[in-house]
């Protein structure tokens, strides 16, 4: 009996150190764990580099069945509005660049694809399956936790940006006195 009860308490003390360094993954109404990736092309981008703007976080695979459907309708939402306005980030989980840029050569996108190239961010933001999407707002609150495809081009996500970029509107106009 004490074999198995010191073999579970040197795993949890080995372990503990690993799960107290592990972020928690993001909830609704919460600031979104932050990431930095490389583009596509190399360049290094960040989640903060797009605050102030209304983000649609986006895990995909170029293996991902459902992923390929949503590629058209992402694209969509993208063009409906002015990246400065709203940005959709493709966070591809690939493990071969070669199959993302393949993908991407067939279905191009109009929107920045990042590479989580050692699934650092897919663990931080604790997904599990693809794709999985999260809508943030410009102050960097998640907002919505999507799991599965969906319709990104319909009349209903269209309404909630435009009601988070009502929102920051609304913010950042002056404030004006009445009379007395």
């Amino acid at each position: 009996m004490k074999r198995p009860l010191a073999a579970v308490l040197l795993l949890l003390v080995t372990a503990a150190p690993a799960l107290a360094l592990r972020p928690e993954a993001p909830r609704i109404g919460h600031q979104a764990p932050r990431f930095s990736a490389n583009l596509i092309d190399g360049t290094r981008r960040s989640l903060t580099d797009y605050r102030g703007r209304v983000v649609l976080v986006n895990f995909w695979a170029s293996w991902c069945g459902p992923c390929k459907a949503e590629i058209p309708d992402l694209r969509d939402l993208q063009s409906a509005y002015p990246p400065e306005k709203f940005t959709i980030l493709a966070i591809n989980e690939d493990d071969e660049l070669k199959a993302a840029l393949d993908f991407l050569k067939k279905r191009p996108v109009n929107f920045p694809v990042l590479l989580d190239e050692k699934g650092r961010i897919m663990d931080d933001y604790g997904v599990r399956g693809l794709p999985t999407t999260l809508l943030i707002d410009t102050r960097g609150v998640v907002r919505e936790i999507v799991f599965g495809p969906r319709d990104w081009s319909s009349k209903e996500w269209k309404e909630r940006i435009d009601g988070l970029l009502a929102e920051t509107a609304r913010a950042a106009a002056p404030t004006t006195k009445a009379a007395d």
